[in-house]
């Protein structure tokens, strides 16, 4: 099966997985969330394997290590408490520097210089949230200040690849990294700030973030997937065979 067909189908299954984690928030069943919120991640590692069969790259093995991190987040927000918080935004913290690795290996292999003008929006929405959050972050300071520099280089990374020609492929990676940070942020504003939440919310929340980990992993296989063999002509196959 081409492998445009085998992200199109895997992508469906994904979308399903999606919708039916939704349908379980909207019932606040939260032991049904315990079997659909892992598979979300499972389904886009499987996109992977199944696009990419023994063919390796240093872009499929951050996308991977960025994919398996994102899984034991999901696994350890799932459990209440603060052990499991503080050790579910590690394990994020992982998946976004193997992320923003990635795109920064893309930018130096396809030959886009650095902007650092381009550094400048994300800076100023980093200052603005964590000025809004400061006050009420109290114990959690340092591992969200930590994890909002990494989350911030991720998307800064992700923005310097606006430039890449394949304008399906920015577009998806720029617009996954930017809902990923929308995400992530609500989770913060619901958490620290607003301190409480809702099923809209919790909605938002999931859907922003299994969108921006379908389209960053869309984005990478573009050019992760081994090049097509042009199909030879049977004039060329008779000549290769005459030499």
């Amino acid at each position: 099966m081409p492998h445009d067909m085998k992200t199109f189908y895997w992508s469906l299954f994904f979308l399903a997985a999606l919708f039916c984690d939704a349908v379980f928030i909207s019932m606040n069943d939260d032991k049904l969330r315990v079997f659909s919120k892992p598979l979300l991640v499972l389904l886009l590692i499987a996109l992977v394997l199944n696009a990419t069969p023994r063919y390796t790259a240093p872009l499929k093995t951050g996308l991977l290590v960025a994919l398996v991190a994102s899984w034991f987040g999901d696994v350890l927000l799932l459990r209440p408490g603060t052990t499991f918080f503080i050790a579910g935004i590690a394990a994020f913290l992982v998946a976004q520097v193997a992320y923003g690795l990635s795109f920064n290996a893309l930018r130096q292999q396809k030959g886009i210089r650095f902007r650092p003008l381009m550094l400048v929006p994300v800076l100023t929405y980093y200052v603005c949230l964590i000025s809004l959050l400061f006050e009420h972050l109290g114990d959690f300071l340092i591992p969200v200040l930590v994890y909002g520099v990494v989350i911030s280089f991720m998307l800064a990374m992700a923005l310097q690849l606006v430039r890449l020609k394949n304008r399906r492929s920015a577009a998806l990676l720029f617009g996954g990294a930017l809902l990923f940070v929308t995400s992530d942020s609500i989770l913060a504003l619901s958490r620290f700030y607003w301190k409480q939440s809702s099923t809209p919310i919790e909605l938002l929340i999931m859907l922003t973030y299994g969108l921006a980990q379908l389209f960053l992993c869309i984005g990478l296989l573009n050019h992760i997937a081994p090049p097509r063999t042009p199909k030879k002509s049977p004039e060329a196959l008779r000549q290769e065979l005459l030499n």
